[in-house]
């Protein structure tokens, strides 16, 4: 966290964003969780890893023409989502022990 005390140049729109988004789990974790939970900017970094794998997994789609990589790119989907149901099922349990959602 940046410490703006006694600072008067600081405006509080360039201090950043104050809250990250959890692909996984469509939510939204406020700066002050995150410092409170060391844990959760590793949630926040294997989100950001999983969501930049099927950024680059959808931009390797093959033509139409090219079955057989067509097909490995079809199953290469099925690990993604396998991934991100894994990484929401982590989230969803570290973010209702840190009280930020209700348990289900």
């Amino acid at each position: 966290m940046i410490d703006t005390a006694g600072s008067s140049d600081v405006h509080p729109a360039r201090l950043g964003p104050r809250f990250v988004s959890l692909a996984c789990a469509d939510v939204r974790i406020g700066a002050y969780e995150l410092d409170a939970e060391p844990r959760l900017w590793a949630l926040v970094a294997e989100d950001t890893a999983w969501r930049i794998a099927v950024a680059d997994w959808r931009a390797r789609r093959p033509g139409r023409g090219k079955a057989r990589a067509l097909r490995a790119w079809h199953r290469e989907a099925a690990e993604h989502l396998a991934a991100g149901a894994r990484l929401a099922r982590l989230a969803e349990g570290l973010l209702a022990e840190v009280g930020l959602v209700a348990a289900s």
